[in-house]
C-alpha cells in the first residue's frame, strides 16, 4: 500500500514541478520503510488529532492552524463528511476518474468516548487546539518582552 502511495506521489510531485518550469528531484522519498501506528485507546487518538492540528503553531511556522496554508483537515469533518478531490491536470492522466471522494468517519475509540456524540467530540477538540494556540501566543509574547528586572 504505502509503496503504491509514494510512487503515484512522486510522480505527481515530479510532474507537478515539470509542467511548471522547474526541476524534478530524481528521488522525492529517502528510501527508509515506512512506519504506520495503529493508535489504540482513545487517548492515543486524541494525542495524534491535537498534534497535527498544533504542529504549525508550535513551531511557530503560523499563528494558528487554522493559518497552515496546505491542506488540515477541519475538525468538523470528525463527524463524518466527504471531500471531493479533482484530478489533477498533471501525471494522472484521463484513465482516472475526473474527481474521487474521500469519506471521512471519526477514529472508533474517540466515538466511543464521546458516546458517540460527534458534535460533543468536535467542540471538545476545537476548545482544546483554541487553548494551546493561545498559550503558544502567550508564551511567544512572553519571550519577546521579558519582565523588567
Amino acid at each position: 500500500m504505502f509503496r503504491i502511495r509514494h510512487h503515484e506521489s512522486a510522480r505527481f510531485l515530479q510532474e507537478h514541478l515539470l509542467s511548471r518550469g522547474y526541476d524534478a528531484p530524481q528521488q522525492v522519498w529517502d528510501g527508509r520503510s515506512t512506519h504506520a501506528m495503529h493508535l489504540v485507546d482513545a487517548g492515543a487518538q486524541l494525542e495524534w488529532v491535537l498534534y497535527s492540528h498544533l504542529q504549525g503553531p508550535k513551531a511557530g511556522l503560523v499563528e494558528r492552524s487554522a493559518d497552515w496554508p496546505g491542506w488540515l483537515s477541519p475538525l468538523s469533518l470528525l463527524r463524518g463528511g466527504v471531500v471531493v478531490v479533482k484530478r489533477p491536470d498533471v501525471y494522472f492522466g484521463s484513465q482516472q476518474p475526473a474527481e474521487r471522494e474521500l469519506v471521512f468517519t471519526p477514529p472508533p475509540e474517540l466515538a466511543r468516548l464521546f458516546g458517540s456524540d460527534l458534535e460533543g467530540l468536535v467542540y471538545w477538540l476545537e476548545k482544546a487546539v483554541e487553548q494551546q494556540e493561545r498559550w503558544g501566543r502567550r508564551r511567544t509574547e512572553a519571550r519577546a518582552h521579558p519582565p523588567v528586572q
